[in-house]
């Protein structure tokens, strides 16, 4: 289970893979360009379908920048 925060604000706690995945797949999907590529690679992308490796790779204590908002990814303990 996952938590994911913006900013240091908690906006989604107990998240399984997929619906990580899903938040990451939509919040890639709000910029363009160079900042959404960054993005990928701050998540730990290098190459091949986005999709795919959201959901093949645990992404526990990762951050990642998203224009200004730094997202961050951390272990749901409970």
């Amino acid at each position: 289970m996952y938590n994911l925060y913006i900013d240091n604000d908690l906006v989604a706690s107990g998240l399984s893979q997929g619906e990580l995945a899903q938040w990451l797949i939509d919040l890639s999907n709000e910029v363009e360009g160079f900042a959404r590529n960054q993005f990928k690679k701050d998540l730990g992308w290098i190459s091949g379908d986005f999709e795919d490796f959201l959901y093949d790779n645990e992404l526990y204590e990762v951050t990642a920048m998203l224009g200004k908002e730094k997202i961050y990814i951390a272990e749901d303990e409970f």
